[in-house]
Parts: C-alpha cells; structure tokens; sequence
C-alpha cells in the first residue's frame, strides 16, 4: 500500500449553524451537515461521495452509515461512552477508533497494530477552524468513511460533554 500524507481541515462557516466544511489545502473538499437537532443525522458529501451517518442510542450508542453512490455499501458501528468504536473495513480488517493516549487531545482510526490510519487532532481557539485531519493512507479503500465517521463521532463527543458539563 503507497503511503501519502494530506492534511485535512475542518472548519465551521457559520457559528449557528450545525455545518461544517472539510478543506484540502484551500479546495472544498467537503461538507457534513447535520439535518436535525442533537447529533442524530448527517449528510456528508466528501471527495465525490455521498454518505448518511444516523445515530441511535444514549448508553449504548449506534452509528448507522449508507453510501448514496454505487456500491450501495452500508454498515453499523457501536460507539461507547469514551468515544471508542472498531470499524470492519471492506479490506476485511478491523480498525479503531480511539485516542492514542488519555492526556492527548489526538483521536483517529487505527490498524491492528496501532499504526495510524487517520488523526483528528481538535483546535480549540475561537476563530472557525475546528480541527485538523492527517490522512496516513490515502490509498485505504474506505478512507472517505473513516473521516465522515470520525468527524461525526467527534462532534457527538463533544455534545455529551457539553451536556455533562451544563
């Protein structure tokens, strides 16, 4: 498998608006927009591809995601209360999805033996840049997935411990 590092940015354009923009370089490269309130369904287009991520579940959370695009390719994941998930690729592989450590902010997919696949590493500073995602294999058959759903699981994250916190 060739090995090509991009970098990915994530930015919201409008604060009020549940919407967010992924940037290759300067391009638009992407959008995820969530269709109804509290995290529940998004529509993501990503590099020519349509997905839906619906979310079920509180304790017990589940991500259902469908491609709109031939192969109809559709799956489910369960995501626990710390933002863990393990995705069967269609390589035949498990990947997780996880933080590296507890004191880094940096959460991404990972292979079996730990070797990065995808970092998301958040940027907390109050202009519109949320983040920013380094793809380590661009070449994985089910890349555009992975970045949808960690983008997605980051967010949820994220409303749950705003909800905790208030």
């Amino acid at each position: 498998m060739e090995i090509v590092t991009q970098q990915i940015t994530v930015i919201k354009p409008r604060w009020h608006k549940r919407e967010y923009e992924f940037l290759a370089g300067k391009e638009l490269a992407g959008r995820l927009k969530f269709t109804r309130n509290l995290n529940i369904h998004a529509e993501a287009q990503l590099f020519n591809e349509e997905w839906s991520v619906k979310k079920s579940g509180f304790w017990k959370t589940e991500l259902e995601y469908k491609a709109a695009q031939r192969p109809f390719a559709k799956g489910k994941i369960t995501m626990t209360a710390s933002g863990k998930a393990q995705l069967s690729a269609s390589d035949g592989k498990t990947y997780y999805f996880k933080k590296l450590k507890w004191w880094h902010t940096v959460s991404g997919w990972y292979n079996e033996s730990n070797e990065p696949i995808l970092e998301l590493k958040p940027n907390y500073s109050f202009n519109n840049k949320q983040a920013t995602l380094t793809i380590h294999h661009t070449k994985h058959p089910d890349v555009i997935i992975m970045i949808i759903l960690a983008w997605f699981m980051y967010t949820v994250q994220q409303s749950y411990i705003a909800a905790s916190a208030g």
